[in-house]
């Protein structure tokens, strides 16, 4: 059925003969052509859905690479300064700070006021570390900071006031004698006399 509009602005309806339908090139439903029309119609919906999809999900997929990216190189950055931030005091323990060596038997340990009383701290003595000790009473003492067990590098504690080696437990007092622990002797005694504000430490002449 077929709306007609004339001249005069009235509306009259019609019907158009096949032959005007196969003229104007319109197709019955249901015949064999309009049926290939709507499914290249239904296949070209399909495609462009299909490619609107795509478009969208390599954005999503591109945003979501770079938080990842974003996220990964932040938890590394800090897992990075914990590191750092823990193994710094170490190396800085086990390896001695620089000395002035005034010999290969006299070094400056340090100067007046670095240590508090019941502290010590790691010198270099030539190529070995040393240990000054200031104790309780006031009273500098220096030994040879490497264990006479297996040369592990030992320290002060001053929640005990003794010289303790991390590696077996093994421990000493503030003269340098073997307590407990596996050491099985001192640790090498140095003498320590003050010049002005230094600290001087020299090994004992062998008598």
């Amino acid at each position: 059925m077929l709306l007609f509009e004339d001249f005069g602005g009235s509306t009259t309806t019609g019907s158009l003969h096949p032959a005007s339908s196969e003229m104007f090139g319109a197709s019955a439903p249901g015949s064999p052509k309009s049926n290939r029309i709507s499914a290249s119609l239904h296949l070209n919906r399909v495609q462009r859905g299909s490619m609107q999809s795509s478009s969208s999900g390599g954005l999503s997929t591109g945003a979501l690479t770079g938080r990842r990216r974003f996220v990964e190189f932040f938890l590394g950055g800090g897992l990075f300064a914990s590191a750092l931030s823990f193994l710094y005091p170490i190396t800085r323990y086990l390896i001695p700070p620089q000395t002035t060596d005034m010999g290969s038997d006299t070094v400056i340990a340090g100067r007046v006021g670095d240590l508090k009383p019941n502290s010590g701290k790691i010198f270099r003595f030539g190529n070995k570390p040393g240990l000054l000790v200031l104790t309780r009473e006031g009273e500098y003492r220096a030994m040879a900071a490497t264990c006479t067990h297996l040369d592990c590098t030992v320290q002060h504690r001053p929640e005990t006031g003794d010289v303790w080696c991390a590696c077996h437990n093994g421990t000493y007092d503030t003269t340098g004698r073997n307590v407990s622990g596996p050491p099985p002797r001192p640790l090498e005694v140095f003498d320590v006399h003050l010049r002005g504000d230094e600290i001087v430490v020299t090994r004992q002449r062998q008598t």
